[in-house]
């Protein structure tokens, strides 16, 4: 498979693309007004501790206190070494295997604590944060306050893991937890012990500006997102990486040729006067990425969204879950087939296998997902299709988790992100229908207007000036098919009615105006 990325730098933000075989797997958008808090490190206050849901609110200086749960709290008991621990965002997904103390035990209102931002805040949710502290580098991942030397599973070969424990062993200070990342393999000695020389200094930084510090402080900024994103992504499998700003080349270059020495040779400083993303043909991939609708090849489609096939109905807990259920129904659309209806189906499932993990990849969809596959009667071709899911999210950096098929025939599956997914960063609320995707009735709205004069002429207005202020539709509405209704009030002197149009009202927005006041709420 050859892998590159492209990343297209602009004034307001950086845009990068990561190609599998020339296909777009993964896109990322980083606004650069924006300011970032993963993985900042913040000295806060206990402002409040939730027993029942076992979690406490820290505030750290931001606008939204910090959500902190207690499996983000104390080292996991047992074995550390049968948990893959190459990267902090493992490490945290297997602590939800061991119990944790109660909250309550170990944290008291007013009380300072260090905490570091692992998931930002997302819609109206703050961020979530963990006491267990963590930095990955490109080789080694410290977790300074976690006793433990660790080896990442996916590195199999025994004296290799024995080589590497060993360099970790002889090179850490004090009780200094450090994970080797899978990236290590065969890396020379010297370049893993510079790895950890760099941790540690960042802990020392955060040592020593912590005893100055008083709550709410920021401790520790973490680095430019496109390194970080680079740090985790930048491996031996990326083949090319090009970028069309020399600014940001030479920064990325210094960067690689400081931690991965090799790499630095796979860059390329793009100059043509043709947008990169065009170059790379990567702009019409981006936007078939906002459509609920995904062709197969084959001729069939998936279709992405909250609605298609079932109703979700989420119980949430706030502050304390943030899943989000996305729905995908497959179907077969123009693809017929050829022999029978079962290997039609079959064909059309496993198509869509792959593309609904290239999907989840490329949308950065996270939560619960349900995916309704085209019915099956073969239980062997069941089998297939989630052995074929199950094969394409490997490629997913973000920890994902399938179960079997229900009897309803549906598959449940969950991914989690620790950023918005794509959808949130280029699209805002829409301010009319503030995220419901349908609007109130140009009837039902006048409905509930006439219903409100009602309310009005029983106190008993007599012939009062009153104004409708509306939106066009409704207007017209009004005078089409309300016009006996207004004409009854104005009979029966309750008030004199003027109808007017407001260019900037949405469909559902009206005023009601009694003697130039606005009663409208009073009486709806």
């Amino acid at each position: 498979m050859y892998k590159e990325i492209v990343i297209n730098v602009e004034m307001n933000e950086v845009r990068i693309a990561v190609l599998e075989d020339q296909q777009l797997v993964e896109y990322y958008i980083e606004n650069r007004s924006r300011h970032h808090i993963l993985a900042n490190v913040y000295l806060g206050e206990v402002k409040a501790i939730l027993p029942g849901m076992q979690a406490a609110f820290i505030d750290i200086g931001l606008d939204k206190n910090a959500f902190l749960h207690a499996s983000d709290m104390d080292v996991p008991p047992g074995n550390l070494d049968d948990l893959d621990l190459s990267d902090p965002e493992n490490a945290r997904n297997n602590k939800d295997k061991f119990e944790t103390k109660p909250i309550e035990s170990l944290l008291k209102k007013g009380q300072e604590v260090l905490v570091q931002v692992i998931k930002e805040a997302i819609n109206t949710k703050g961020p979530r944060v963990s006491t267990s502290l963590s930095f990955p580098g490109r080789n080694v991942v410290i977790m300074p306050t976690i006793d433990h030397l660790g080896v990442s599973k996916k590195i199999l070969d025994k004296n290799e893991r024995d080589r590497l424990r060993r360099i970790i062993r002889d090179n850490r200070r004090g009780k200094t937890g450090f994970i080797v990342r899978t990236e290590a393999e065969g890396k020379d000695d010297e370049l893993i012990k510079k790895d950890m020389e760099y941790l540690l200094s960042i802990w020392d930084e955060i040592k020593k500006t912590l005893e100055k510090s008083t709550p709410p402080a920021l401790i520790y900024e973490e680095q430019d997102p496109v390194l970080n994103f680079l740090r985790d992504s930048f491996g031996s499998s990326v083949n090319k990486l090009t970028i069309d700003d020399e600014l940001y080349y030479n920064k990325i270059r210094s960067y690689l040729l400081r931690n991965t020495p090799d790499s630095a040779d796979y860059i390329v400083n793009y100059t043509n006067d043709i947008p990169i993303f065009d170059a790379f043909e990567i702009e019409n991939e981006i936007k078939k990425a906002f459509q609920r609708k995904v062709w197969l090849k084959s001729g069939g489609y998936i279709v992405i969204d909250k609605v298609e096939a079932l109703t979700p109905i989420i119980v949430n807990q706030e502050e304390v879950s943030d899943r989000l259920s996305i729905c995908i129904d497959v179907n077969t659309g123009r693809y017929t087939g050829k022999v029978n209806p079962e290997e039609t189906i079959l064909k059309t499932n496993l198509e869509a296998a792959h593309e609904i993990a290239r999907q989840l990849r490329l949308r950065d969809l996270g939560g619960i997902i349900v995916i309704d596959f085209i019915d099956m009667m073969n239980v062997e071709g069941r089998e297939k299709v989630i052995s074929a899911l199950k094969e394409a999210l490997k490629r997913d950096r973000s920890h994902t988790k399938t179960f079997e098929v229900s009897p309803l025939g549906l598959v449940e599956m969950t991914r989690k992100r620790v950023k918005q997914d794509l959808y949130s960063v280029c699209y805002e609320i829409c301010p009319y229908c503030e995220g419901e995707g349908m609007l109130l009735s140009t009837q039902c709205v006048s409905m509930q207007i006439l219903r409100i004069l009602s309310r009005i002429g029983i106190i008993g207005a007599m012939k009062k000036p009153l104004v409708i202020e509306a939106n066009s539709k409704v207007i017209e509405f009004l005078k089409e098919n309300a016009s006996e209704k207004l004409d009854e009030f104005q009979k029966k002197d309750i008030f004199n009615i003027e109808l007017k149009e407001i260019l900037t009202f949405s469909q559902t927005d009206f005023r009601i105006l009694l003697e130039d006041k606005d009663v409208t709420e009073e009486f709806k």
